[in-house]
């Protein structure tokens, strides 16, 4: 390869993506052809007078766009055949069913826009890598709570915008589309007080969880906020199919109980069967992302709807979609901020029995 005439102080932008883009340049103008070999890393740099990570950030960026190709012990070479043309967008989540329900928005969005929508079993540190492997323009994730901003931030730096799906951190807002646990924890104690009740329980199953973790935390958070007792026994977090008939037996159960998770619909709902407790009537119950489609379909009977603050899936998903994929195409847009979630009555909320 010939000695690269390239414009490092020209152009506006990261100074790494000005170089890729005159690569690219030359790319389609035939200049440098498929196959060819890009100079090793440093003597690119001495070639050019940029530093040595700069030029890591030029080749990560043509390797992400389809570009280059690199290859372990050779070193890196102009894509062949030529890039894709559709924006190819990763999608990592875990298998369960609140994960397809993003992927079907996802799949349905992604087929009237013309994009390729990959799912990925990959953990965090392996990101960076299947963006490579795939030439992946931009990656959406399931968020389970546990990712960094500076992880975050330093696969943007590479030019592939990567976005949170499904809980909202405060501290990684400007990279999340979903809800606000803090938000929907609120709004359910605030719902059930407003109606006069002041003992309220809080039943949740699996608080290794990262985000039921959350959850827990805001309920004591905002029953502390209003000023409202706690009692330890109404608050379960584990092994709630061992503790729910002891807890619903007992006198000095709460008047309402919040659900922590729509999963623990048909627990409840057994459990309450179990001991002949009516709802409203004996016991208030809100539920939060309501899974009462889900169970219904599977002919569970015994599983009823409740009241809920229900999280709309498809706003949400839809919204990172549109979004990933105008800053894949080089747009500013505006980030919404919106809820994402709405009230359901279901009639199984009232005021507490006045003591006879």
């Amino acid at each position: 390869m010939e000695h690269l005439l390239l414009q490092t102080e020209t152009g506006k932008g990261p100074k790494y993506r000005r170089i890729a883009d005159q690569l690219i340049s030359q790319i389609a103008a035939g200049k440098l052809k498929p196959g060819e070999r890009l100079p090793g890393e440093r003597a690119f740099a001495k070639q050019t007078g940029l530093s040595v990570a700069t030029v890591i950030a030029v080749m990560n960026d043509l390797e992400s766009k389809g570009y280059a190709v690199r290859r372990r012990g050779s070193g890196t070479y102009i894509a062949n055949p030529e890039p894709l043309r559709r924006p190819r967008i990763g999608f990592v989540a875990e298998p369960h069913d609140y994960s397809k329900r993003i992927f079907g928005e996802l799949w349905t969005f992604c087929h009237r826009n013309e994009c390729d929508l990959l799912p990925l079993i990959r953990t965090f540190d392996q990101l960076e890598s299947a963006i490579a492997e795939y030439r992946l323009n931009g990656l959406l994730v399931y968020n389970q709570g546990n990712f960094s901003r500076e992880a975050i931030q330093r696969i943007h730096a590479k030019g592939v915008p990567l976005f949170l799906l499904s809980t909202v951190q405060e501290e990684l807002a400007d990279y999340s589309f979903g809800y606000s646990n803090e938000e929907l924890v609120h709004d359910a104690v605030r719902y059930l007080a407003s109606l006069g009740h002041t003992k309220i329980g809080f039943l949740l199953d699996r608080d290794n969880i990262i985000p039921n973790r959350f959850r827990r935390e805001f309920f004591l958070k905002t029953m502390w906020e209003l000023r409202l007792p706690v009692n330890p026994e109404w608050v379960v977090t584990n092994g709630l199919e061992e503790q729910l008939p002891r807890y619903f037996a007992s006198r000095e159960r709460p008047d309402a109980v919040i659900l922590g998770s729509g999963l623990t619909q048909p627990l409840v709902s057994r459990g309450l069967e179990a001991c002949k407790l009516h709802v409203p009537g004996d016991l208030s119950v809100v539920v939060l992302d309501d899974y009462f489609e889900l169970y219904s379909r599977e002919t569970l009977k015994i599983v009823r709807e409740y009241t809920c603050f229900r999280i709309n899936v498809a706003d949400f998903s839809v919204q990172a979609a549109e979004y990933l994929l105008r800053k894949i195409r080089g747009e500013k847009p505006e980030k919404p901020c919106v809820r994402n979630y709405e009230f359901v009555d279901a009639g199984t909320c009232r005021p507490p029995s006045k003591p006879t």
